[in-house]
């Protein structure tokens, strides 16, 4: 319980230190877990790498949604270039905007106007085979079929919302562009270490 003494959301300003731990911890990890199963080269130390690797991806995720509120770092620039760039085009993400998307999810909660409404519906889920069905795909991956038809058929985000008003912000297509550069880059490194093939088995597949 906060004391008379705080200010009100103290507990929920920005802290650049915490910030620049935060991403080294999450990115350490990863390089960690890369690095043991690149070392072991053995099928099983890769199947289990690929599943922690999924988890720590997850928390990229979660340090991206910290920078949708501007909560990693005090400059908004600076939180927003780590927050595209080191947490949210690695993992695929388009991070302007998810950002406007995830905002109004937040205005919108609950509503068939709520951007992540496709996410929350039961519709197409109602009878336990279906759910069961759904879940089963979500688990072999239908989400990322799904993110891939939309992004190299249609050009666009999976849940694709119109331009908010933050002018500076790129386009989601621009962000794709990106995000294509980023995965780039990372298959580079991978490859720079004698096998490519570990970008899909460490990276894409988690």
């Amino acid at each position: 319980m906060s004391s008379a003494r705080e200010p009100r959301g103290a507990h929920a300003a920005p802290s650049d230190a915490r910030g620049a731990l935060d991403g080294l911890a999450a990115w350490g990890a990863l390089a960690v877990v890369i690095s043991v199963a690149h070392a072991a080269a053995h099928p099983l130390v890769y199947l289990l790498a690929a599943a922690v690797i999924g988890g720590l991806q997850h928390g990229l995720v979660n340090l991206a949604h910290e920078a949708w509120h501007g909560l990693c770092f005090r400059a908004r620039p600076w939180n927003d270039v780590v927050g595209a760039w080191l947490y949210a085009y690695p993992i695929g993400v388009p991070f302007h905007h998810d950002r406007q998307r995830h905002l109004r999810h937040h205005r919108l909660l609950g509503r068939a106007t709520d951007p992540d409404w496709p996410n929350y519906t039961n519709e197409g889920r109602e009878s336990p085979a279906r759910l069961c069905a759904y879940l089963l795909g979500r688990l072999l991956g239908s989400q990322l079929l799904a993110t891939a038809k939309t992004v190299l058929l249609d050009r666009r985000p999976r849940i694709a919302v119109e331009a908010g008003p933050d002018d500076a912000a790129p386009g989601a297509r621009h962000e794709l562009l990106r995000i294509a550069a980023v995965q780039l880059l990372l298959f580079a490194g991978f490859a720079a270490f004698g096998r490519w093939w570990e970008y899909f088995v460490l990276w894409l597949g988690p």
